[in-house]
C-alpha cells in the first residue's frame, strides 16, 4: 500500500512540477510495416525471458548463498510469468500487437 501511494504521490506531485517538459511515453502513430510492429511488441517479453534465463542461470553460481539463491529464483518465476502474461494475444498486451503483426 506505501508503495502504491509513492508512485501515486511522485506521478502526480513532484515529477510534473519537477520536470514540467517530460513527454509522456505513447505511441503517436502506428508502425508503417508489420514487422516493424512485430519487433517492438516483442521486445518486452523477450526482455522478460532473457531475464529470466539470467537468473535462472544465476542460481547454479549461487546455490549456497540460501538469501540470494531465494531472491535469484523469485526473479526468474516472476520475469518468465511477466513474459507468458504479456504474450496473451489480447490486443493492448504485446501479445495481442504481435499477432496482430503476424496476421
Amino acid at each position: 500500500m506505501i508503495f502504491a501511494l509513492l508512485t501515486w504521490s511522485l506521478a502526480t506531485s513532484y515529477y510534473p512540477a519537477k520536470f514540467k517538459n517530460w513527454p509522456v511515453a505513447q505511441i503517436g502513430a502506428e508502425p508503417l510495416h508489420a514487422i516493424a510492429e512485430f519487433w517492438t511488441a516483442i521486445a518486452g517479453p523477450m526482455t522478460n525471458f532473457a531475464l529470466a534465463l539470467i537468473f535462472g542461470l544465476l542460481q547454479h553460481v549461487i546455490g549456497a548463498l540460501a538469501p540470494v539463491l531465494a531472491l535469484a529464483k523469485y526473479l526468474a518465476y516472476i520475469n518468465a510469468t511477466l513474459a507468458l502474461f504479456n504474450l496473451i494475444p489480447g490486443f493492448p498486451l504485446d501479445g495481442g500487437r504481435v499477432f496482430r503483426a503476424m496476421v
